[in-house]
């Protein structure tokens, strides 16, 4: 038992006056708050550091008298006290780990994982739209983190670039182009966990852009939702990955109205680079009816999921990219719903906001304004996705030309490709038997 929580000004007094320089958690294990990294209405961000190990983390400081005054505080503290408790019960690497918390009479302290990438939101600005590649690899993460969620009863409710963080990111050597972004899924202010017994929820939030139809039904006075809502704002996720616009955005109609009849466009130039499969993965995600969505076993085995061309997400060491090996090791503890669907547009040029949500935290010295928290290893996750499967060359195929079709590593060894880079490029040529791959690699070797 650590004892009370308590907050130490820099000369060693004990007060409730929280600004930089401060200590604040357990007597035997205190923090020092650092730089603040973003602010809201009722809590600020910050970089914070263990003085025990020196370790950097963030923390959120939520001020429970300006809470007050906000009006409707109790509700407030109840999505607090939930978003608490729903960080407490998961830990997984593709979403927020809380370390610690911390309650004084004044402040409460939510200790996470100092992220420093930014938004998924700000790459997608910043680059327009992203290629397949690099969906792709985005996309399989969400996959494990709402699946791991899934099957611990929780749905997130507000899926969306913006609450998706970036925590690192590695360039593709060529031929290959675009950026490789591991991401962990944030903010569970509005999640629900769902009891044992009930698989609905009845409450009507999240951001209008990324809403599920069967969301809005709630807002009329009737009708209940299930997990299946989070995979139709993974398909509006992935459609503004790819199309770089909302799939919903209420111009042409009004917004519901949209989203009721899946009313979206993929006319838009930037859809005429992005393969068939891929459209198909979209529309499989934003079906009207919850029943008839892709499954998360769907969306795993879907044709876009098995092409080549992407490594399996996995984690990048500061030191380097490494070998992906077991990357799935487990299957989620209970079959979690999932999504499939049809067609409107919308420039990405402003930030969705949550209804209901608390103010919008803006980040500023380039570091996130979320803070997320990742255990040191996949290991100590309780339940992942199974292995996505990968194409395996043709067992009619002449010897010779498998090995002029895909790299082996004895090959690699002899090219002495580089084990940072270039091999986890071959690697791509070997999972997944591409000519086209293969020949583009084998000629970059060359020169």
């Amino acid at each position: 038992m650590e004892g009370r929580s308590i907050v130490v000004s820099e000369d060693g007094t004990e007060n409730e006056v929280v600004r930089i320089g401060c200590k604040f958690g357990y007597p035997s294990d205190l923090l020092e708050l650092g730089e603040e990294i973003g602010s809201g209405a009722a809590a600020k961000v910050y970089v914070c550091r263990r003085l025990r190990t020196g370790e950097e983390l963030a923390v959120k400081v939520i001020n429970l008298a300006k809470l007050m005054l906000m009006g409707d505080y109790e509700s407030h503290l109840v999505k607090m006290n939930r978003e608490v408790q729903i960080l407490q019960g998961l830990h997984h690497s593709r979403i927020v780990n809380l370390h610690d918390v911390h309650r004084t009479k004044q402040w409460v302290f939510l200790v996470m994982e100092l992220v420093r990438g930014g938004e998924l939101f700000d790459a997608i600005v910043s680059s327009k739209t992203l290629n397949e590649v690099e969906a792709k690899y985005i996309f399989r993460q969400l996959l494990e983190g709402v699946g791991y969620m899934h099957s611990k009863n929780v749905i997130h409710r507000d899926l969306k670039p913006e609450n998706i963080l970036i925590g690192s990111s590695m360039e593709l050597p060529p031929p290959l182009t675009g950026t490789l972004r591991e991401v962990k899924i944030a903010d569970f202010g509005l999640s629900k966990i769902i009891n044992e017994g009930s698989s609905l929820a009845k409450t009507f939030v999240g951001t209008p852009q990324y809403w599920a139809p069967e969301v809005l039904n709630v807002q009329r006075g009737g009708g209940v939702y299930t997990q299946a809502a989070d995979f139709w704002s993974l398909g509006a996720v992935l459609f503004v990955m790819l199309g770089g616009r909302y799939p919903f955005d209420g111009k042409a109609m009004p917004l519901e109205e949209q989203i009721r009849t899946a009313s979206y466009s993929m006319t838009s130039p930037a859809w005429q680079r992005v393969s068939e499969e891929a459209k198909d993965m979209v529309r499989g995600l934003l079906k009207v009816n919850p029943n008839d969505r892709l499954k998360l076993e769907d969306c795993i085995v879907h044709p876009w999921m098995g092409g080549g061309g992407v490594p399996p997400a996995l984690d990048l060491p500061r030191e380097g990219l490494k070998m992906p090996t077991d990357l799935f090791a487990e299957a989620p503890a209970a079959p979690v719903p999932i999504v499939t669907h049809p067609p409107s547009t919308s420039d990405l040029s402003a930030r969705s906001d949550s209804w209901g949500s608390r103010p919008k935290e803006k980040a500023k010295s380039g570091s996130s304004a979320k803070a997320a928290g990742t255990p040191a290893s996949d290991a100590s996750a309780t339940a992942q996705l199974p292995v996505l499967g990968v194409p395996m060359v043709s067992v009619n195929a002449e010897p010779e030309q498998d090995e002029e079709l895909i790299f082996c590593l004895n090959e690699l060894l002899k090219l002495q490709v580089s084990i940072s880079s270039s091999l986890e490029v071959a690697c791509l040529a070997f999972r997944h038997a591409d000519r086209d791959l293969s020949d583009n690699i084998r000629r970059a070797f060359n020169e």
